[in-house]
């Protein structure tokens, strides 16, 4: 079980004070419930209708469904109406004024959406879960020494807190003594990669990295066109100063990439498309995992051309392949009774030719209809 995402709203703002999402369990919610899938809203659109549904915010309209005074509410869990459909379960809590809110992802059970008014909390380990990573942040927000005075939200804290109990949106401890110990915010030249929660000693760095990689089959014949693909993949290890850092940077392609077999990985948060030919990524960064692998369609001739002809002449003295000889004592010459003969034998190549290492023919067979059919009917 994950968490998709989680935020912190206040009944005075239109936006989150703080979100985070976790675009890889998005990916994996999206592969598993398929048709079901309801993407995340926009942040603005998202703490609306949270606000109405919670009831700190008028909706305008009456809507029975959400409105009515019969309406059974199943706390903490909430469904959230959007444009697009249903989110369930929204997990809610309050703390100091704020609204901490987490959608998770259950792996087990992903398809399980039950009625809006009828539902059981001990068959969702999802809620519970979601509940425990809300409880560890609200104890995180009322312990720290920052959010002494209410809507103060000690940033930095809540921020460590996540980085550490959610790797990748999935919970590993929500104890706050287990999470400050493990990234302790210290003062100094120490680095905290978002991928390591251990403090590093070192200079920031972030290292980027190409790697690209051709297949070609070459045939040298006028009927048999050669094959060439070419396919790379970019990544990215980042040391760099700060709990969450962003990193965004260009990518150019020349005119043969075209953009149309760039594939990006799921924790790429954006991906701006700067022109035909060069992108803008951007994203948080992890240890060594590539940011996007990408393909060439339209390169059709391979970077280096090659033949290989060794079209070879040996000559082998006193052999034949074939075993044959001729036995001299059987040699008898009618005019004379003493003559000297000498027998002798030689392997010699006429027309020997080496080619395709691989044993395949690159040249097509030509093959009379008649004798397609015949050979299909033995088959």
């Amino acid at each position: 079980m994950s968490l998709r995402a989680v935020w912190i709203v206040s009944a005075k703002s239109d936006l989150p004070i703080y979100s985070r999402y976790f675009p890889s369990v998005e990916a994996r919610s999206r592969s598993t419930l398929g048709n079901l899938f309801v993407k995340i809203p926009p942040e603005r659109e998202f703490v609306k209708e949270l606000l109405i549904e919670v009831g700190l915010r008028e909706g305008g309209t009456f809507v029975e469904s959400r409105d009515n005074c019969d309406k059974q509410v199943v706390y903490p869990a909430f469904h959230l109406k959007t444009e697009h459909g249903i989110l369930w379960p929204v997990v809610i809590m309050e703390c100091k004024g704020f609204i901490l809110c987490a959608l998770p992802h259950d792996d087990n059970n992903p398809k399980i959406i039950p009625p809006i008014c009828q539902v059981s909390l001990s068959h969702m380990p999802s809620i519970a879960l979601a509940l425990e990573v809300l409880n560890g942040l609200a104890e995180c927000i009322l312990n720290s020494k920052n959010s002494s005075a209410e809507g103060n939200l000690p940033m930095t804290e809540v921020i460590q807190y996540v980085n550490v109990s959610l790797p990748f949106g999935r919970p590993i401890s929500c104890d706050i003594s287990v999470c400050g110990q493990l990234g302790s915010v210290v003062k100094g030249k120490a680095k905290v990669p978002t991928w390591n929660p251990m403090p590093h000693k070192g200079k920031s760095q972030v290292v980027l990295h190409i790697k690209e990689e051709v297949r070609s089959t070459q045939f040298n014949h006028l009927e048999m066109k050669d094959s060439v693909d070419v396919f790379g993949t970019v990544m990215c290890r980042a040391e760099v100063e700060g709990n969450a850092p962003e990193i965004s940077l260009g990518l150019i392609q020349s005119a043969g990439g075209n953009g149309s077999g760039l594939v990006v990985n799921p924790g790429v948060c954006n991906v701006e498309n700067l022109s035909q030919t060069s992108f803008r990524l951007r994203f948080y960064p992890s240890n060594s995992q590539p940011l996007c692998h990408y393909s060439l369609p339209l390169i059709t001739d391979p970077p280096i051309f090659g033949a290989f002809s060794i079209k070879v002449l040996f000559k082998i003295a006193d052999f034949t392949y074939s075993g044959t000889k001729i036995d001299p004592q059987s040699i008898v010459v009618s005019t004379a009774a003493k003559v000297r003969c000498s027998v002798s034998s030689e392997f010699v190549s006429k027309v020997y030719k080496l080619w395709n290492s691989e044993g395949e023919v690159p040249v097509p067979a030509s093959i009379f209809a008649e004798d397609l059919k015949v050979l299909l009917k033995q088959s």
